[in-house]
């Protein structure tokens, strides 16, 4: 899957997370979906930069979980403040980040080839999403149009959200 379906599927994560975690006041939504875009990229950071073959412990649901662990700590360490980069580094942006990772896991999911879930357990074993009917393509075809497009209308949702609510 293209990088653009992936940021796509890292919108509507946020969306998501947004809807269950509700406006912060400190942080805008805008930035909390840039921050699930960029961790929705993540994954493939080794193919993109490195161009070395994927690796599946990235692409596993243990990866989201050390994510979380990881940008959650300075709150753990320091307790919880209002600061931005603070929230951002805290419980609710590793929340926003961990959701950008599973929005690549479960984008990866609709592949042909599947995703390792629980990779260091299980091994190489490829889980594919309960999906009927054909699978999207690795290039982006018309499917990925549709789920890119409809990424942008879920993203002024978002922002429009965010706006009313903090009114």
């Amino acid at each position: 899957m293209e990088f653009r379906t992936h940021i796509s599927f890292g919108v509507f994560f946020a969306l998501l997370g947004y809807l269950i975690l509700g406006p912060n006041e400190h942080v805008e939504a805008f930035d909390l979906a840039l921050l699930t875009c960029f961790f929705s990229l993540l994954p493939n950071i080794d193919w993109y930069i490195f161009k070395m073959k994927r690796t599946w412990a990235t692409h596993s649901l243990f990866f989201p979980a050390a994510i979380f662990l990881l940008m959650s700590l300075p709150t753990f360490i320091y307790g919880e403040s209002t600061g931005y980069l603070h929230v951002i580094m805290g419980y609710h942006g590793a929340t926003f980040a961990a959701l950008g990772v599973l929005s690549h896991i479960f984008a990866d999911s609709f592949t042909t080839t599947g995703v390792p879930l629980l990779y260091p357990i299980i091994g190489r074993r490829h889980v594919l999403f309960p999906y009927l009917g054909p699978r999207l393509r690795f290039p982006d075809d018309y499917k990925g149009n549709y789920v890119q497009i409809s990424s942008i209308v879920a993203l002024i949702v978002l922002l429009v959200l965010d706006y009313l609510l903090k009114q």
